[in-house]
């Protein structure tokens, strides 16, 4: 077919949006050609007679680089035909597309730009679409074999593109191959060496820079990275990617990615992450309260209904203002002896886990009828780090007062009592705005040690379950009084062991125990949330059985693994 002249419009040439928009107008397209074939046989009434056969079906096959014909079910020839014919026309408007994108990409002085005119390419995918039509394999294969023929269209497409951007930017020298690993598997491309000149510094965004622990664009290292922290291992995570995207990488290599990966995130947590996670929470739950303000109008026949979708809240919730929980707790990883060695364990001998410390933020502004707060997608931000107790408190301390915590009208902090804990809340939180609360299921399982020192075994459990609903309706102060009215102040003075230390640590920390008070006003008075990121973010992760961590990995992949808790965005 012969190519048309180029169009001109009433001012000129067509640009290459309106050559665009006529390409993707065209439809269906298949490569090749399909003619009419006729077949002659001989009657004895009306001798020879020509009748049409089947049609033949033309291409080129760019895997045995020749041209293959097939005959075709004459009910398909229109179809294929038109199908054809939009493939020759589409051809055409890549270089009238050619033309214009040159025309508009001449600088001032007249001169091309050496970039050369990028266009997708599609020749995998047409060869399955023809294999489709001549009926090669069924319809329910489609999927998977476009997919396959999708990404190595998509990897022809990044090579070519690769190559004309190092022509550009390396200028002379011998021509060599390199290779980058992409979202879409390994894409080979050329470009022109000269000393010193070599692929990572021609195009040092497809590796990373000289520090990156694998030639790959910043795409592939986050998908390894992420793929990495939620299965269940590495090995699975590589195997995983092998299969679906064709990412393939050794299990060495990802481990790199993901230390690399968590060492960039956490310079993004530094940079200002948990602001932003805190402003996009505060801007939500402003959106839903205004949501559900509208919907409850919308109900009474106030406001007429615009066919939006809205929230609507319990019946019986109340609205209390802004509020934000901080927890923190922590929870041990298995690691190997190197980072074991010399680090005692609770019962003073040699530890089999170092800690992970996490760090909770909710946000919410509302509760249900039993007081319960009601904590939407979105609104609960974590951070987890495998430093130390003082460094983690400086980390936290830099992330909370980043994050500007004193503009939340209420603000809290949940722990179990823990040393560390109870220094974190002193050195971070100085204002006395924050209400500091102990955990009501810790404090209820030093209740019940002490109960079951002075009752006995027989009927502890009656006693306790009598206290443990004092304590949540009215408070520890008013539990304890119970306790000695109970068991006499001279009985509850006089045990001993573990009861003793159950009963100090109940004695030195009532002022946070208020907990009837707290319900009334909305408060949390458990943890849940950070013990639930305990076993979300590292013990389903790094607990597993057999699992023994290097304590910067653990570090890492628990890091990426609260991030994306956290619906916030990683690095690598």
């Amino acid at each position: 077919m012969k190519h048309s002249p180029v169009k001109e419009g009433p001012k000129g040439p067509r640009s290459s949006a309106e050559i665009a928009a006529e390409m993707s107008a065209l439809g269906a397209m298949l490569p090749g050609s399909i003619r009419k074939t006729f077949r002659t046989y001989h009657t004895k009434k009306r001798g020879d007679v020509r009748a049409e056969a089947q049609p033949i079906y033309t291409t080129w096959d760019p895997v045995k680089k020749r041209q293959v014909s097939r005959h075709v079910p004459k009910a398909c020839f229109e179809e294929i035909r038109a199908m054809t014919l939009n493939y020759a026309r589409y051809r055409e408007l890549q270089k009238e597309f050619d033309a214009a994108l040159v025309r508009e990409n001449m600088p001032v002085g007249g001169r091309v730009s050496k970039k050369k005119t990028l266009l997708p390419r599609c020749a995998h995918a047409a060869k399955v679409m023809a294999q489709f039509v001549a009926g090669e394999f069924p319809l329910g294969e489609l999927d998977a074999r476009i997919k396959e023929a999708v990404q190595a269209d998509g990897r022809d497409t990044l090579a070519q593109a690769y190559a004309a951007e190092a022509e550009a930017r390396s200028g002379k020298g011998r021509r060599r191959t390199a290779s980058t690993v992409t979202a879409l598997g390994r894409v080979k491309f050329a470009y022109r060496y000269s000393a010193g000149r070599g692929a990572d510094k021609v195009l040092p965004e497809l590796t990373g820079g000289e520090k990156s622990p694998l030639r790959a664009t910043d795409a592939a290292r986050s998908l390894i990275a992420e793929t990495a922290a939620r299965l269940d291992s590495v090995a699975e995570g590589c195997a995983f990617l092998a299969k679906t995207t064709d990412v393939e990488v050794s299990v060495a290599s990802a481990l790199k990615v993901v230390r690399h990966a968590g060492a960039k995130t956490r310079a993004l947590w530094r940079g200002g992450h948990f602001r932003s996670a805190a402003d996009r929470a505060v801007a939500r739950l402003a959106q839903l309260e205004e949501d559900g303000r509208i919907a409850l109008l919308e109900d009474k026949g106030i406001v007429k209904k615009d066919g939006r979708s809205r929230l609507h809240y319990p019946k019986g919730s109340r609205y209390v203002g802004l509020t934000v929980a901080f927890s923190g707790d922590g929870v041990g990883a298995p690691c190997t002896h190197a980072d074991t060695a010399g680090v005692k364990g609770k019962n003073g001998e040699e530890a089999g886990t170092r800690e992970c410390k996490l760090l909770t933020a909710t946000f919410y502004d509302r509760v249900d009828k039993n007081g319960h707060p009601i904590v939407n997608k979105g609104c609960i931000v974590h951070y987890s780090s495998t430093k130390p107790a003082d460094e983690f408190i400086s980390e936290v301390n830099a992330l909370v007062n980043s994050m500007g915590y004193t503009r939340i009208q209420r603000v809290q902090f949940i722990s179990d009592g823990a040393a560390w804990l109870e220094n974190l809340a002193r050195q971070v939180f100085t204002d006395g705005k924050v209400l500091r609360v102990i955990d009501f299921y810790h404090a209820c399982e030093y209740l019940g040690l002490v109960v079951k020192e002075l009752s006995g075994d027989a009927t502890w459990k009656e006693d306790f379950a009598k206290l443990k609903k004092l304590m949540k309706e009215k408070g520890g102060r008013a539990a304890l009084a119970e306790l000695e009215r109970m068991f006499g102040a001279s009985s509850v003075a006089g045990i001993g062991g573990d009861a003793a230390k159950a009963l100090a640590y109940i004695r030195n920390r009532l002022q946070y125990m208020e907990y009837g008070a707290y319900r009334a006003d909305g408060y949390y008075i458990g943890s849940g949330t950070v013990e639930s990121a305990c076993k979300s973010v590292v013990a389903a992760r790094c607990k597993l059985a057999g699992m023994h961590w290097r304590l910067a990995t653990v570090d890492a992949i628990t890091l990426l693994r609260a991030t994306l808790r956290s619906r916030l965005a990683i690095a690598a």
